[in-house]
């Protein structure tokens, strides 16, 4: 069961082959000689392209239908290189037990996996996805700008870190909205009143650096005019829900998050 709407739409795992999966849970099963290609599917289905990509289609049920019918970047342009770091990455994030020992071991066969082989770090682990993130959306061919817009598709994650000074997601209201201190708890504009409710987005913002680096695109200092002028998007117009505050350099964003606590991709608590 999935949504358009929810934080993230498409969650892909690694079965151990003794488990059984009902039509809930579209499966795939490869061979063990495989094992490389499977942590690459993983990679690309648990990516923010794809997870994009299903959100434009699923409504309620993430079935075979969907999954199958994704658009997947072609396995024999990914580079021998690309194709080496991604399982690595994947299997650092996924081969956290003896019951995955089988996959980890395939593809690294001189390092037998340990509990010390998988990455428990949740930085560490941003850092990995993040880079797994880039490299698929490379595959897809998306432009910084076009990774960005997709970045800007999941406005529910990181509910639970701790936002930056200004930093907020603007819900939509009524003039029952308006309490508290307009421009600090509401504000209204020609489209509308709309609630502020302080939000983090340092995985937006980190995931997004991580890209800008791997294509050596130069960094916004000023992440709102650049959404604004190279996107298309601006966080002050009509079609934006999201407010940028008062630390506006990207680069500068992710350091001082981390300062505050904040970790990247760390899913929002049920609590």
């Amino acid at each position: 069961m999935t949504g358009a709407t929810n934080e993230r739409s498409i969650l892909s795992c690694i079965l151990d082959r003794d488990l059984i999966a009902g039509h809930g849970v579209p499966t795939l099963t490869l061979l063990s000689s495989q094992y490389q290609k499977l942590l690459i599917f993983i990679s690309i289905y648990t990516s923010f392209c794809c997870d994009w990509l299903v959100r434009l289609r699923v409504s309620t049920n993430l079935t075979w239908n969907f999954v199958s019918s994704l658009p997947l970047p072609n396995f024999d342009k990914v580079s021998p290189g690309v194709a080496q770091r991604m399982s690595w990455c994947a299997a650092k994030l996924t081969c956290t037990t003896p019951e995955l020992a089988e996959v980890w071991n395939a593809v690294f066969p001189e390092n037998p996996l340990t509990y010390e082989s998988a990455e428990r770090d949740l930085w560490k682990r941003a850092e990995l996805r993040a880079e797994i993130d880039a490299m698929v959306a490379e595959l897809y061919g998306l432009s910084v700008e076009e990774y960005a817009m997709v970045l800007t598709g999941f406005p529910l994650l990181d509910r639970d870190q701790p936002a930056l000074p200004g930093d907020a997601f603007l819900t939509e209201g009524d003039e029952k909205s308006k309490k508290g201190v307009e421009g600090g708890n509401w504000l209204e504009r020609d489209w509308g009143i709309f609630e502020i409710k302080p939000r983090s987005f340092i995985t937006r913002d980190f995931a997004l650096l991580t890209y800008m680096k791997r294509k050596t695109y130069p960094l916004p200092q000023d992440l709102g005019a650049w959404f604004r002028d190279k996107v298309g998007l601006d966080p002050e117009g009509p079609i934006s829900r999201f407010m940028i505050g008062t630390v506006v350099d990207l680069e500068e964003r992710v350091a001082t998050a981390k300062e505050k606590g904040a970790i990247p991709y760390v899913p929002t608590s049920r609590g």
